[in-house]
């Protein structure tokens, strides 16, 4: 099924230019979010620079995480709607819904409304058009139902809701700047027990986790975006432009830059 949901939501980027996230409560992120293979990881954060920027941010990152308990909230009331996010961004809302409870939402972002709070702050990447709102009432459902069944497969096969998962669930959300001080404020355990725990478990450091996010992100920008090298070092989480450079050659083989000219130079062979 995950295979099934991949191929849906590249179906309503590509066709349809649309910008897909998948959020859940919770209750049920640790499940759908650290499943392995069947992971819905790649598809939990929005991918518009602009969204980017905010989440850097520690104060605004910590509101997007309340907006999206705000949606679920608003989820018992209705089955879909438009909203607006905290930083200005308008978002088209389905529920995802299992066994009659909203466990998570699918988000169509990235379209800025007129009040949109940082201007100039990669503003120029949102969507100033109207939120095909007809359009999308035909094409999301059905991928809610897909991401139901998806759930319903996950829970018969593992009921692991571990430290190790919850953990690996908030790194998704968080991993552009946390601190092991934060990690052992939020699940009350000693940071040489997190670090412990963690590396035993998934045979990387948390910093080396971490990374491994922000490489993800930053590949996300530049295929996507023609932000500057350092404009994507930051948005993807780093400070320090050299560290930047030199993990992504550590995980890519090459600099970020000769990354996207052969990105770039791929897409450009197939359309050909």
């Amino acid at each position: 099924m995950k295979e099934i949901i991949k191929k849906y939501i590249s179906y309503l980027e590509e066709y349809h230019n649309l910008s897909v996230s998948i959020h859940f409560s919770d209750k049920y992120d640790y499940i759908l979010l650290t499943s392995g293979k069947n992971s819905l990881s790649e598809f939990n954060y929005h991918t518009n620079p602009y969204c980017f920027y905010i989440k850097n941010i520690k104060g605004l990152q910590n509101e997007c995480m309340n907006c999206q308990r705000k949606v679920l909230n608003r989820l018992n009331k209705t089955n879909s709607f438009i909203g607006i996010c905290h930083a200005g961004v308008l978002e088209y809302i389905t529920g995802i819904n299992y066994k009659d409870e909203f466990v998570g939402f699918i988000s169509i972002s990235g379209y800025g409304a007129t009040n949109y709070k940082y201007e100039g702050a990669y503003s120029d990447n949102l969507n100033f058009s109207d939120i095909p709102s007809k359009i999308l009432d035909k094409l999301i459902p059905p991928l809610a139902v897909m991401i139901s069944v998806h759930i319903e497969n996950l829970l018969k096969e593992s009921s692991n809701s571990d430290f190790y998962t919850k953990l690996i669930s908030y790194l998704e959300n968080n991993h552009s700047n946390v601190s092991l001080e934060e990690l052992s404020d939020k699940f009350n355990y000693s940071k040489s027990f997190i670090s412990h725990v963690f590396k035993k478990r998934n045979g990387q450091t948390l910093l080396e986790y971490c990374n491994t996010l922000k490489i993800r992100d930053a590949k996300i920008l530049l295929k996507q975006t023609n932000l500057s090298i350092t404009d994507v070092a930051f948005m993807s989480g780093f400070n320090n432009f050299s560290y930047f450079i030199n993990v992504f050659r550590k995980h890519t083989g090459v600099t970020p830059l000769c990354w996207r000219r052969n990105y770039k130079n791929s897409v450009d062979n197939l359309e050909n």
